[in-house]
């Protein structure tokens, strides 16, 4: 029988919870951890709509990519999302930061879509208290690229409705990529001397400053990068629980016109 906490430990071992951000909420955040484990559902966001596909399709477990729990909570009441799961007796996993960072993955997942070089993969150095996490991660494109010609190639990698984009005036050979909000990384990236930076959630002023350092930035969205950790996730803890069947669901919350 596998229970809800031999699937976190796995991920334990994998993406370790005591990796994750100080501000950060990770592992089993609602539910049993001894509950036995047969259908899961994995997915980037909690929602009701995926409390009800994890009920209707017979799933003992959610596991999320954004903790269902991350501000302090005092009270839950009748309508509330933890109310709801709980009554409908399911458990909720999360691994946040520490997965962004993990080995194989967000951020190792985002740069496998963005035309990077797998082997030329290294950390991307940093003045923050991330130093060593592995948010930001930089390589050489497989085939260099224009500015426009790499944001197309970006919205179509990732799935994307659309990008937003500074054109940084020349030839992209090398790009780092930061999974959802990663606009914090750029004079780390504009220091490193990278031509582009593939990210999300990237404001005014930062897109300004951008241009003026002659850096290509693409704003790919929260979802878009992120998403990407899904199926591999999916897939990785199938291979290792084959007795329980996993499941993955979720939708991009932003609509485009």
């Amino acid at each position: 029988m596998t229970v809800v906490s031999d699937v976190r430990d796995y991920l334990d071992r994998q993406a370790p919870f005591d990796t994750a951000l100080s501000f950060d909420n990770c592992g089993i955040l609602v539910g049993d951890p001894e509950a036995e484990v047969r259908k899961a559902l994995v997915c980037l966001d909690v929602t009701e709509e995926i409390a009800e596909e994890a009920e209707q399709c017979g799933a003992e477990l959610i596991v999320s990519h954004h903790p269902v729990i991350f501000h302090g909570m005092k009270r839950i009441l009748k309508g509330d999302l933890v109310y709801l799961l709980i009554r409908k007796g399911l458990t909720v996993l999360s691994a946040h930061t520490n997965l962004d960072m993990a080995e194989y993955g967000v951020n190792y997942q985002l740069a496998a879509h963005c035309g990077i070089e797998m082997n030329t993969l290294r950390r991307l150095p940093q003045d923050t208290e991330r130093q060593s996490d592995g948010f930001g991660l930089a390589g050489v494109l497989e085939t260099p690229m224009e500015p426009e010609e790499y944001a197309l190639f970006i919205k179509q990698a990732l799935s994307g409705k659309s990008v937003k984009f500074t054109n940084g005036g020349h030839r992209i050979k090398t790009a780092a990529v930061s999974c959802g909000a990663g606009s914090y990384l750029l004079d780390d990236v504009i220091r490193a001397g990278v031509d582009a930076l593939v990210t999300a959630e990237v404001k005014h002023h930062e897109l300004l400053a951008a241009k003026a350092a002659g850096l290509t930035v693409i704003d790919a969205g929260h979802y878009e990068t992120e998403q990407v950790i899904i199926t591999p996730l999916a897939e990785e803890l199938a291979a290792r629980f084959p007795e329980i069947s996993f499941y993955t669901a979720g939708e991009n919350p932003a609509q485009y016109v």
